[in-house]
């Protein structure tokens, strides 16, 4: 991996871009579509095995189900090409520009 790639992923704060909800390009957002087009129409079955089975944690699936499209629609591009979208008063960003620095975080 070359440098540029990880500071695409790497926020200079040090949060890890590629492992946050809000990341267009991340793991969550990729794999939170991939189950929401696996699972389809799931409501009508998990109601079915809610009545038939007895299976009453199905019936939470709703909220589930709510919660995965929250995911499923991420938009952010990373802290270093747009404003933090989580943190709306993080003021990292611009002290790394300001300081030609490209983290500010501590280990």
């Amino acid at each position: 991996m070359n440098s540029e790639f990880i500071k695409t992923r790497i926020a200079p704060c040090g949060l890890h871009c590629g492992k946050c909800f809000a990341f267009a390009d991340g793991d969550i957002y990729h794999f939170s579509n991939q189950l929401k087009h696996s699972l389809g129409n799931f409501d009508i079955y998990a109601q079915r095995f809610v009545e038939m089975l007895n299976e009453p944690v199905f019936s939470k699936y709703p909220d589930f189900k709510e919660f995965l499209s929250h995911l499923s629609v991420a938009s952010c591009q990373g802290c270093r090409k747009e404003k933090c979208k989580l943190f709306k008063t993080c003021n990292v960003r611009i002290c790394s520009e300001e300081n030609q620095v490209d983290f500010l975080f501590s280990m």
